[in-house]
């Protein structure tokens, strides 16, 4: 899966967000969605556990989470930069790199394209360091002043890294729960409009710095 993001900020820069090694989610299990909506027979099984897999994308999107252990690659044009816009001085600094994907767990590499001769190197491991503090989202910075220049390209840097919690939070399974319960008995519009309002309550909490239980 590719996607392209406009990442916000000062300079904002294009992103190629690139899935390479997707999760593997057992959690919430058919079994247990099941036993959420009360249904004790198995005609519905096929369409249930398409509609676990369709809540399980919907909060990732939702909330930039994975909620599985996955690997992915960042691609971008140059590292971030701040640059001075005072008219007394120039100065030019990276920023650190945050990843995209919640929770950051470990980073395979950095990779950028030299500016003097145009070709792929893997920046030194101890020359950034890694933050991956507990429900907050990762960082990556640089250990100097700065990460190295690059050739001018659109691919000149690339962050491959892991991300995603080992241990689903609650409050990710009750959303799950409860999108499949809203989609399943959506002809029931009072009842889906009630599940509605709980399930963008939880989403709230998802979609924050911190990650409820």
């Amino acid at each position: 899966m590719q996607a392209s993001v406009k990442n916000a900020g000062l300079f904002a820069t294009y992103i190629m967000l690139t899935l390479i090694t997707p999760a593997t989610l057992t959690t919430p299990s058919l079994a247990d969605v099941k036993l959420h909506l009360r249904v004790n027979i198995s005609d519905d099984d096929t369409l249930i556990q398409d509609l676990i897999s369709a809540a399980q994308a919907t909060v990732e999107h939702d909330c930039n989470l994975s909620l599985g252990t996955t690997t992915w690659k960042e691609t971008f044009p140059e590292f971030p930069v701040f640059r001075s816009l005072h008219p007394w001085w120039s100065e030019l600094r990276h920023e650190k790199i945050y990843p995209l994907k919640r929770p950051l767990q470990s980073v395979t590499s950095v990779q950028y394209y030299d500016i003097n001769t145009n070709v792929l190197t893997t920046l030194d491991p101890s020359l950034y360091i890694v933050e991956t503090p507990f429900k907050l989202p990762g960082v990556i910075a640089p250990l100097t002043f700065c990460f190295p220049l690059t050739w001018t390209r659109d691919d000149a840097v690339t962050v491959t890294y892991v991300a995603g919690f080992a241990t689903m939070p609650s409050v990710a399974i009750q959303v799950i729960k409860l999108l499949v319960e809203g989609w399943y008995y959506a002809r029931e519009n009072q009842v889906a409009s009630q599940l509605e309002a709980a399930t963008q309550r939880l989403l709230s909490q998802l979609n924050t710095s911190g990650y409820p239980g």
